[in-house]
């Protein structure tokens, strides 16, 4: 998928304080996990889980796979939103960007191996 405008912002990690923090992988981990991915068989990364539940304008998803594959993912998250609702114009400042760029920034759509998800 191409780049979105808001790929950076979904980069921001959980704060420290936050008990999902304990999920984000460091860059030692991140070698790890892409080295033993890429050492499986075709047919078994195949079968690698990708999910994506939608309930009303909340998105919870979950993938196995590399930094590369996340933000493939990721990506596809944010073009499908942006094909639901209406992307803001450029001299548009009254509306909000559809994704909460305050939720972003707070490490909501960061990827970790640990969530807390309220429902």
């Amino acid at each position: 998928a191409a780049p979105h405008l808001l790929e950076q912002e979904a980069a921001c990690p959980n704060p420290p304080d936050d008990k999902s923090a304990a999920g984000n992988l460091s860059k030692e981990c991140e070698r790890a996990l892409a080295e033993h991915l890429h050492q499986l068989p075709a047919d078994v990364r195949q079968q690698a889980a990708a999910y994506v539940d939608v309930y009303i304008d909340d998105f919870i998803a979950l993938i196995q796979g590399t930094r590369q594959e996340r933000q493939k993912e990721t990506r596809h998250i944010f073009h499908t939103v942006d094909r639901l609702f209406r992307q803001n114009d450029y001299d548009h400042t009254i509306r909000q960007e559809p994704n909460s760029i305050k939720n972003l920034r707070r490490g909501d759509a960061y990827w970790s191996t640990q969530k807390k998800v309220l429902g």
